[in-house]
């Protein structure tokens, strides 16, 4: 019975995460792997080995060998892909380097949510690629190949075993290729996330960083000039003040110099009063 995906799954989980869709499609593998162990036999519909009565035991051992070639290829392949991978988690500790730092600029909140997520999305797609590839290598390490005793056993027997253990090691390659698909296809996306991280960066949130700094500017030339007028406002009221002292001070020496003017007339007017007074005695 073929698995249906649902709308939730074809539309986010399967383009989101490729590995999703490869482990549905492996499970129903392993139920046929299962079902064939438990037959012990093939049917001739829907298999690899399905006219194997055809061919000769030398034929049938050649086709056993190139399964055990093709297995050591996809092996050979997903370790080149770990030793990628494996470097490429220099670019997730700048990513995370990257993170640490956001909470350092000044950007706006809605950039900051967008970039941890692309970043946590980059992040688990190598861990996810790393995974596919570690399943091939350490989980699916079966394969079938003839042991010294089956050599023994009469042509049509020998035949129908090397053709089943052909079938085996077909799926087996079948699930192990599917995983090494998943892997390339998990990497890419992250390499997608990556460049897309940079490209929002690099843009929209330089036009806004340029764009608060000037206003911070704008901000701290106002604040400049505020404080200007409020040194010239002090500098004024001091001024003021002295004028107001200085003034004040002039008044008192004046009044001073006038009430001594007044003794000295009233003095001059008391004279002159005396001496007319004994000119007439």
């Amino acid at each position: 019975m073929t698995y249906k995906f649902n709308y939730f799954e074809k539309l986010v989980l399967i383009p989101l995460f490729p590995l999703y869709k490869t482990e549905n499609a492996n499970k129903k593998i392993f139920n046929d792997i299962q079902s064939l162990k438990q037959q012990n036999k093939l049917s001739k519909n829907g298999s690899y080995m399905g006219n194997y009565i055809g061919l000769s035991l030398t034929d049938a051992k050649a086709y056993l060998e190139s399964t055990l070639d093709k297995k050591k290829n996809l092996e050979e392949r997903a370790k080149s892909h770990i030793l990628g991978v494996t470097i490429a988690v220099t670019l997730v500790t700048v990513l995370c380097k990257l993170l640490v730092d956001l909470n350092l600029m000044n950007y706006l909140i809605g950039y900051k949510l967008v970039l941890f997520i692309i970043s946590l999305y980059v992040i688990v797609q190598m861990a996810l690629s790393g995974l596919s590839s570690m399943k091939i290598i350490s989980d699916i390490t079966i394969q079938y190949e003839l042991f010294p005793d089956d050599t023994n056993l009469p042509d049509n027997e020998l035949l129908d075993l090397i053709a089943l253990d052909t079938e085996l090691n077909v799926k087996y390659n079948i699930i192990r290729n599917n995983y090494l698909s998943s892997s390339y296809e998990s990497i890419k996306k992250s390499l997608i996330g990556l460049v897309s991280l940079f490209i929002i960066m690099t843009f929209p949130i330089n036009a806004i960083e340029n764009d608060c700094s000037l206003k911070k500017n704008d901000l701290i030339r106002v604040q400049h000039q505020q404080m200007d007028l409020e040194q010239e406002f002090i500098l004024f009221k001091d001024e003021q003040f002295t004028y107001e002292s200085i003034t004040n001070e002039k008044l008192s020496q004046i009044e001073q110099q006038v009430n001594i003017l007044i003794q000295d007339v009233t003095k001059m007017e008391s004279a002159i009063s005396d001496s007319k007074e004994s000119k007439t005695n």
